[in-house]
């Protein structure tokens, strides 16, 4: 009779590792999805390039080194005194080239037709 006991004692416990198996395999989570991989930890960059539209000098930088930013938030300031003077020298220019245009001569009445002056 003891060895009836031991040999149904080894089924039970062979059945209960074959249910323990059973519902480790139905009960756990999804996997990710083929191409994905999870993990912990942490990831540093090492080295951001960034740059700004035009050429010029930094006036001011507005966030610290190992600070959280978002897109679109600005980063820094550029110095405009250049790009002022740029401004400025260009519309002086524009002022010369319209003063140097002789202005319409005055139409008659009866060329009217024919002489229409220009309009801006």
């Amino acid at each position: 009779m003891d060895k009836i006991k031991k040999r149904w004692a080894g089924y039970f416990v062979g059945l209960l590792v074959v249910l323990a198996a059973a519902a480790w395999w139905l009960l756990r989570p999804p996997g990710l999805p083929a191409g994905f991989a999870s993990s912990n930890g942490r990831i540093e960059a090492t080295e951001v390039d960034i740059a700004s539209k035009i050429a010029g000098r930094i006036d001011t930088i507005l966030v610290k080194e190992g600070q959280f930013v978002h897109q679109g938030e600005v980063l820094a300031r550029m110095d405009t005194r250049v790009l002022n003077e740029q401004r400025l020298e260009a519309a002086a220019q524009i002022k010369e080239a319209e003063s140097a245009v002789p202005p319409p001569e005055p139409c008659s009445i009866s060329d009217k037709v024919k002489c229409v002056p220009a309009k801006r």
